[in-house]
């Protein structure tokens, strides 16, 4: 009975997994659908020019945030962990 245990497990783990991935996809739709009503309204674009925009800023705010990631993890990853409990 320990495999079916593990198997329900698993099972939830992807599940749970595929409704966050549909709860951030609905996310980013919503963002990128304001983004573009607000720039059909405010600076005249069409809605196509509008949206391709409303991507381009999202991507561009994704990179950043991932490099603000990456770069203190590539710091982390260089320091030896008994050295850091050490000065601590």
């Amino acid at each position: 009975m320990k495999w079916l245990d593990a198997a329900r497990a698993r099972l939830r783990l992807v599940f749970a997994r595929g409704a966050a991935e549909s709860r951030m996809n609905k996310e980013f739709r919503l963002h990128i659908e304001l983004e573009t009503e607000h720039l059909i309204r405010a600076k005249g674009l069409a809605p196509d020019e509008a949206r391709c925009q409303a991507i381009v800023v999202a991507a561009v705010v994704a990179l950043v945030a991932l490099m603000a990631c990456s770069i203190p993890a590539a710091r982390a990853v260089r320091i030896d962990p008994t050295t850091a409990m050490r000065t601590e």
